[in-house]
C-alpha cells in the first residue's frame, strides 16, 4: 500500500487504511498504472488536487484540498454528485465533456455557490480537468488541479467599491452626500447590499445607534432580516453599526448601519473593509457640512465685510469736520506764531496732513465697495499730468540720493480718467517706490498700447519676495520688508491703485525680484475722445505724500551730541522723524538725549557709548524693537540695560509680547508726556543704582584673590572678575567660558551648573580649567544662587587654583602604585613589566624601555610597553627632549640599567617625579637580581653536587663523558654539549657529539679551530657572539 499511498499525510494514511473491497474501484492492486501514478503525484503535491476515477467519478484528494471542503470532509471514495450535488449542474457536465472529448477544460475565477459551512457562499475557483487514461487507453477518470481565488476577486472588487466611494467627495449637503452614498450602494450590493446614514442621536428600536455614537465603537448585529440581498440569492443576517467620526474630534456625528452579504461570512476581514466604508462615508458628510459651514461663514464675513465699510465710510466723514478744525487754526496759528513754536505747529500740521491722507483712503475704498464712487470722467493729456506728478517727489528724490527719470513724451490722443484718481494712482506708486528703494533710481514711463496708456513706474529697490506677490494688492495686507525706509503704512495704498485702476476699465501688475526691484504697470484704455482738458496744479494732493516721504529720510548722523554726565543719558530709536524730534524736545529738559531712526543704529551706538535707558518704537525697519530687545538681553555687558517699548499696538497681548522679549516697560501710543517724563526717570534712576551696584561688586570682585562670575537665571554669564580674564585669558561672558573647560569634565560640569540653575540651588564642583597659556589647572568652585524661587536670579561663584593640591596627590598615588607593583612582583623580568605598565596606565608615559649595557658595550632591552623607544645610555636623570627622558636605574652605585620614556610634553616636573619612580625601580631592580644570583648559585650548587655522584659512579671515560653531556646540558640550559678524547698528540676522538653533527667524530689539533685552540693553550674558550666565532674560524 505505500507504494500507492506514499507519505505521511493525513489523506495517505485514510487511503492506505480505508477497505478497498467495499468500493466499486476495486483493491489498489488492480488499479490501472497511470491511476496509481496519478495517486502518488496528487499525494505527494502541496497543491490542491483531486482525482475523479470512474463511472461514478469517485473523489480522491490530498491533504491541500481539505480546507477547500471544508464540513464536507472527509468524501473519500464518495461519487462526485453526492460530495458537491449544489454545484454538481456546473462542473458535471464539464467532467462528463472530458470523458467523452478526451479533451481539457479550464476554468479562470469561476464563481460556484457552494454550501460546505452552513451557508450559501460565494466562492471563485480557478482550476483544469484533464483526462486520465486506463491501460487500454481510454479515459477512465479526470485529474484535477484547483485555486480557491475568492478572496482575491473579492478583494478587487471591495477596492473597486472603495475607490467609487472616494470619488463621490465634494457634495454641497449632507442630504446631498447622502444621496450619492445611496447611488454608490446600489452599484456594489455584493459587498454591501444595504446603508443607512444616521446623523442625529436618537436610538432606533432595530440599530443600537445611540450606543454606538455614545462609547464611539462600532457593534455587529446578527439575525437581521427583511434587508435586500444585494444580488445574492439570500437576504443578510448579519450588519454592523459605525460610528461616523467627526473632524471636530469630539463625538460621533452620527452613525452607519452597514449590512453584509450573505454570501460571504462577516470575518476580521469583512469588519475591516465595512470600517473603511464608515470612514469614507463620514468623510464625505463632514465634507459636506464643512462645505455647509464655510458657505455659512462666507455670508457672515460678507455681512461683517458690508458693515465695515459703512463703518468706514461714516467714521471718514466723522473725522473730517475735527481735521477741518485742527489744520484751518494752524494755519492761521503759524501767521503769528513765533520761530520756535512754529517748528512745533508744523510738526502738528504735517501729521494732521497725514492723518487726512489716511482718512481720505479709507473713505475712497468705502465709496468703492458700497458703489457710491462718483468718477469725473474728462480727457486730459495724460503725459503731461503724469510729468506734473512725477515731479513734485524729485526734490525728496535728490535728497535721499535717488535719480528720478521721468519718460512720458505726448501720447497723440486725450486720456478720459477721473483727474483726482489718477493723482492718486501716481502719488502711491512713487511713494511706494521712495519707501523701498534705498539707493539707485526709480523710473517713471508713460506709453500708448493698442487702445490702452500704459504707466510704469520702475525702482531699482529692495524687490518683493515671491511668496508675498499673490497678496500684494490686498488691503491692509502689508509686506514684511525689514529694508526699508519706514515701516509705516495702512496697507492701503495698492490696493487702492488697483480699485481705482479698475475703474477706469484697466488693471495693474507687479513683477519683481527679490533684492533687485519691482516694476508696476497700470494699463487703462483712451476712453472717448473730446477735447483735452487743462491741468491744473495738484499741489494739494501731492503735498501729505512728498512731506511724508520726507520725513523717512534719516538724519545724516544720531541727533544730539555725546553723552555727558548730566542727570540722565537716553537713546531714543524711533524711524518717526517727527516722534524723535518730539520725544528729544519733551527729555531733553531733564536728560541727556541722542535720536537714531533705526534699530540697527541705536545697537551699534549702545554697544560704543552706552546710555542710562533706551526708548525704542517697536516697528522700525531693519532691526525693530523686540530684536533690538533680544540682541541687547543676549550680550551680557548690555544684558541689564532698562528699555522702554512704545508701540501704536494697544492691548495686555502686545504689552506682553514686548515684555518676554526683556523689554523692563511698555507704553502705548499715545501717551501722556507727564506719564512718559515719569517712567524715564524712574527707569533711569533705576539703572543707574542698578550699574552703580554692578561697578561696586566689580572693583571688589578685581581685587579678590580668586576667579569670581555670575550668571543671569537662564545661565549666561553676566560678570568675570579681573582674576577669571587673567587665568583664562577669555572675558568668559556669555557662553565663552564653556571653551576653557577640559573636554574630558564638560558634560559632568554642565550636568552640575544647569541642575542648578533649573532648581536655583548652591553647587560645589572640581574641574580642570584651561589657563592663558594652554595648560590645565584643577579649580574648585564654589556658587551661590542669586535669591531664591521665583526670585531666582542667577548664581554668583568663586573659584580657587588647587591644581598643586591635585599634582601632589597624584604623584604620590602613582608612588604608591609603583610601590606596590614592584613589591607583588619578585623576579627582574615580572617586576620591570609592571612598572611599565603602571607608567603607561597613569599617562606619564605613552612608551617605556629599559636597557642594560653588557661589559662589551652592547645595550640590551630588559622591558619595553607601548610605543617604540629608542634606548639612550645616561648616568643621571636627563630631559632628553621635550617628548623623551632617560633615567638611570642606581644601586649601590651602580647603574643597573637605563630607563626611557617617551610621552607628551615633559616639563622638570615630570622629570622630577620619574626621579623619584627610578629611585624605587633601581634598588627593586637591585634587589630582584640579587634573588635571581642566589637562586642560580643554589641551582648551581645543587647541579655540581649531583654531577660529583655521578661522576664517581661512572666506569668508563665514555660514561664520564655522558654525564658530562647530560649535566652540562643542565646547566647551560639545554645547550648541544660535544665532549672527545685526545688519542695522540694530534688527534682527538669524540665520546659524545650534539645531534646529527656528522664529521665531529675525530678533529685534528693541527686544524684551526677553537676546540684546537683550547687544547693547545690549556685554557677555556668563550666566544659571546656568533659573529665573533665566524670572523675567527671562518671555515670552522
Amino acid at each position: 500500500m505505500s507504494e500507492v499511498f506514499p507519505g505521511a499525510s493525513e489523506m495517505a494514511a485514510r487511503m492506505r487504511a480505508f477497505d478497498w473491497s467495499t468500493s466499486a474501484l476495486g483493491s489498489p492492486e488492480g488499479w490501472p498504472e497511470g491511476m496509481r501514478a496519478a495517486v502518488r503525484i496528487c499525494l505527494t503535491s502541496r497543491f490542491p488536487m483531486i482525482l475523479w476515477w470512474g463511472s461514478e467519478l469517485r473523489f480522491l484528494y490530498n491533504d491541500a484540498y481539505l480546507p477547500l471542503l471544508g464540513s464536507k470532509h472527509p468524501a473519500l471514495d464518495k461519487p462526485g454528485a453526492e460530495v458537491w450535488p449544489e454545484i454538481w449542474h456546473i462542473i458535471g457536465p464539464m467532467l462528463e465533456g472530458v470523458l467523452t472529448t478526451r479533451e481539457a477544460t479550464w476554468s479562470d475565477d469561476l464563481l460556484l455557490p457552494m454550501n460546505r459551512h452552513g451557508y450559501w457562499e460565494e466562492t471563485y475557483w480557478t482550476y483544469s480537468y484533464s483526462p486520465l487514461l486506463d491501460d487500454t487507453g481510454a479515459v477512465a477518470g479526470v485529474f484535477t488541479a484547483v485555486t480557491d481565488t475568492t478572496d482575491r476577486v473579492v478583494g478587487a472588487r471591495r477596492m473597486a467599491a472603495l475607490q467609487d466611494l472616494g470619488a463621490q467627495a465634494g457634495a454641497p449637503s449632507a442630504d446631498e452626500a447622502c444621496r450619492r452614498i445611496a447611488d454608490w450602494a446600489d452599484r456594489h450590493g455584493q459587498d454591501v447590499p444595504y446603508v443607512w446614514v444616521h446623523l442625529d442621536g436618537a436610538d432606533d428600536d432595530r440599530w443600537p445607534l445611540a450606543d454606538v455614537m455614545r462609547d464611539g465603537e462600532p457593534v455587529v448585529v446578527a439575525a437581521v432580516s427583511g434587508l435586500p440581498s444585494g444580488g445574492w440569492a439570500t437576504p443578510p443576517t448579519e450588519a454592523m453599526v459605525l460610528p461616523l467620526r467627526s473632524d471636530a474630534g469630539d463625538r460621533p456625528l452620527g452613525a452607519v448601519v452597514l449590512a453584509a452579504s450573505a454570501g460571504r461570512a462577516l470575518d476580521e476581514d469583512y469588519q475591516a473593509f465595512l470600517r473603511l466604508v464608515a470612514d469614507q462615508i463620514a468623510a464625505l458628510v463632514n465634507g459636506a457640512l464643512a462645505y455647509q459651514a464655510q458657505l455659512v461663514r462666507a455670508e457672515e464675513l460678507a455681512a461683517l465685510d458690508r458693515s465695515k465699510t459703512v463703518f468706514f465710510s461714516n467714521i471718514s466723514h466723522e473725522f473730517r469736520t475735527p481735521l477741518t478744525l485742527i489744520t484751518g487754526p494752524l494755519r492761521e496759528l503759524r501767521e503769528q506764531a513765533p520761530p520756535e513754536v512754529d517748528e512745533q505747529l508744523s510738526m502738528i500740521e504735517r501729521n494732521a496732513m497725514r492723518l487726512g491722507k489716511l482718512v481720505n483712503a479709507l473713505l475712497d475704498f468705502s465709496r468703492i465697495e458700497a458703489g457710491r464712487v462718483q468718477a469725473h470722467y474728462e480727457p486730459v493729456d495724460l503725459a503731461v499730468l503724469t510729468t506734473e506728478l512725477a515731479s513734485v517727489f524729485r526734490a525728496a528724490m535728490e535728497k535721499a540720493g535717488l535719480a528720478l527719470e521721468v519718460d512720458c513724451p505726448p501720447l497723440g490722443r486725450p486720456v478720459s480718467v477721473d483727474r483726482d484718481m489718477w493723482e492718486k494712482v501716481v502719488l502711491n506708486l512713487l511713494s511706494n517706490a521712495f519707501k523701498f528703494t534705498l539707493d539707485g533710481s526709480v523710473t517713471v514711463t508713460l506709453r500708448p498700447d493698442g487702445d490702452h496708456a500704459v504707466l510704469c513706474v520702475r525702482d531699482t529697490g529692495v524687490g518683493i519676495p515671491e511668496r508675498e506677490m499673490p497678496r500684494l494688492f490686498e488691503r491692509f495686507h502689508r509686506i514684511e520688508q525689514p529694508r526699508a525706509r519706514s515701516t509705516e503704512g495702512s496697507g492701503i495704498g495698492l490696493a487702492l491703485v488697483r480699485e481705482l485702476a479698475q475703474l477706469h476699465g484697466g488693471d495693474v501688475t507687479a513683477e519683481s525680484v527679490d533684492g533687485e526691484g519691482t516694476c508696476f504697470t497700470v494699463r487703462i484704455p483712451f476712453g472717448e475722445g473730446r477735447a483735452i482738458t487743462a491741468t491744473t496744479n495738484s499741489t494739494a494732493v501731492s503735498t501729505p505724500y512728498v512731506e511724508e516721504a520726507l520725513r523717512w529720510l534719516p538724519p545724516d548722523v544720531p541727533s544730539g551730541g555725546p553723552f555727558d554726565r548730566g542727570p540722565g543719558h537716553v537713546l531714543v530709536a524711533d524711524d518717526n522723524a517727527d516722534m524723535r524730534d518730539y520725544l528729544a524736545r519733551l527729555l531733553g529738559e531733564r536728560h541727556t538725549v541722542r535720536t537714531v531712526g533705526d534699530g540697527a543704529k541705536a545697537l551699534d551706538l549702545i554697544r560704543s557709548e552706552p546710555p542710562d535707558l533706551v526708548i525704542s518704537d517697536v516697528m522700525m525697519p531693519g532691526l525693530d524693537g523686540i530684536s533690538l530687545v533680544r540682541e541687547l538681553r543676549s550680550d551680557p555687558r548690555t544684558a541689564r540695560l532698562p528699555v522702554l517699548l512704545l508701540s501704536a499696538r494697544a492691548g495686555q497681548e502686545a504689552a506682553s509680547e514686548g515684555l518676554r522679549a526683556g523689554a523692563d516697560d511698555y507704553l502705548v501710543k499715545p501717551f501722556a508726556a507727564g506719564e512718559l517724563l515719569a517712567r524715564v526717570s524712574t527707569h533711569v534712576r533705576l539703572g543707574r543704582v542698578r550699574r552703580q551696584g554692578e561697578e561696586r561688586f566689580r572693583t571688589m570682585a578685581d581685587v579678590a584673590p580668586a576667579l569670581i562670575w555670575a550668571s543671569d537665571r537662564t545661565g549666561r554669564r553676566v560678570l568675570a572678575n579681573r582674576g577669571w580674564s587673567e587665568f583664562t585669558g577669555l572675558e568668559g561672558l556669555g557662553d565663552e567660558w564653556r571653551e576653557a573647560l577640559h573636554p574630558d569634565d564638560r558634560d559632568a560640569y554642565l550636568a552640575t551648573f544647569e541642575q542648578a540653575t533649573r532648581d536655583g540651588e548652591p553647587f560645589d564642583t572640581e574641574y580642570r580649567l584651561r589657563r592663558a597659556d594652554g595648560a590645565y589647572h584643577w579649580v574648585l568652585e564654589h556658587a551661590v544662587p542669586i535669591g531664591h524661587g521665583a526670585e531666582f536670579g542667577g548664581h554668583v561663584a568663586s573659584c580657587v587654583d588647587v591644581n598643586e593640591r591635585y599634582q601632589e596627590s597624584e604623584r604620590q598615588r602613582l608612588l604608591a602604585q609603583v610601590g606596590t607593583a614592584l613589591d607583588t612582583a619578585t623576579g627582574v623580568r615580572q617586576r620591570l613589566d609592571r612598572l611599565i605598565g603602571v607608567l603607561i596606565d597613569s599617562q606619564l608615559a605613552d612608551g617605556c624601555a629599559v636597557t642594560r649595557v653588557t661589559d662589551a658595550g652592547v645595550p640590551v632591552t630588559m622591558a619595553h610597553a607601548g610605543v617604540a623607544v629608542t634606548p639612550v645610555a645616561v648616568e643621571e636623570p636627563t630631559l632628553i627632549s621635550p617628548t623623551q627622558m632617560a633615567l638611570p636605574l642606581r644601586a649601590r652605585g651602580d647603574v643597573l640599567a637605563v630607563l626611557t620614556m617617551n610621552g607628551a610634553e615633559y616639563c622638570e616636573r615630570d622629570l622630577a617625579l620619574a626621579t623619584q619612580i627610578a629611585d624605587r625601580a633601581g634598588i627593586a631592580l637591585d634587589n630582584a637580581l640579587l634573588l635571581a644570583e642566589e637562586q642560580a648559585t643554589a641551582r648551581r650548587l645543587t647541579l655540581l653536587q649531583q654531577a660529583t655522584a655521578d661522576f664517581s659512579a661512572a666506569t668508563s671515560p665514555q660514561r664520564v663523558a655522558e654525564t658530562v653531556a647530560t649535566h652540562g646540558r643542565r646547566l647551560f640550559l639545554d645547550h648541544e654539549f660535544a665532549v672527545f678524547e685526545q688519542r695522540d698528540p694530534h688527534r682527538l676522538e669524540a665520546l659524545v657529539v650534539p645531534g646529527q653533527q656528522h664529521g665531529l667524530d675525530r678533529l685534528d689539533l693541527r686544524e684551526h679551530s677553537p676546540i684546537a685552540d683550547a687544547v693547545g693553550g690549556l685554557m677555556p674558550l668563550w666566544l659571546d657572539r656568533v659573529d665573533d666565532w665566524y670572523d675567527e674560524y671562518p671555515d670552522f
